[in-house]
């Protein structure tokens, strides 16, 4: 499955770059650039046509050496507004469209 890139903005305008590992309704993993630490605010951009900005709290960060971005962060969402939900609910109806093509289930 390709991956699905996302910028991430925190502590007053830093910036790294990453992408999505994992999704649910409550948070999202990212493989990123920069170690971010527990806590941190973070907003969360994808591809606008994809996916709203979404904000969140690092709950953890960890390294990872498979990939390229040294990092994965695990972020869990501020309560939602009716526009992230609405997003949210697209991306996975999106994702599950690409997986089901995948698999040849359609």
């Amino acid at each position: 499955m390709q991956k699905i890139n996302v910028n991430i903005e925190y502590a007053k305008g830093r910036k790294s770059k990453g992408y999505v590992l994992d999704v649910s309704r409550s948070g999202i993993g990212i493989a990123c650039s920069t170690r971010i630490r527990k806590n941190t605010f973070v907003r969360i951009a994808g591809r606008p046509r994809l996916l709203v900005a979404l904000e969140g709290r690092v709950a953890h960060c960890g390294t990872i050496k498979r990939t390229a971005y040294g990092y994965q962060i695990g972020v869990v969402f501020e309560p939602l507004n009716s526009k992230q939900k609405a997003s949210l609910d697209k991306f996975f109806s999106v994702l599950e469209k690409r997986s089901h093509c995948r698999l040849g289930l359609k």
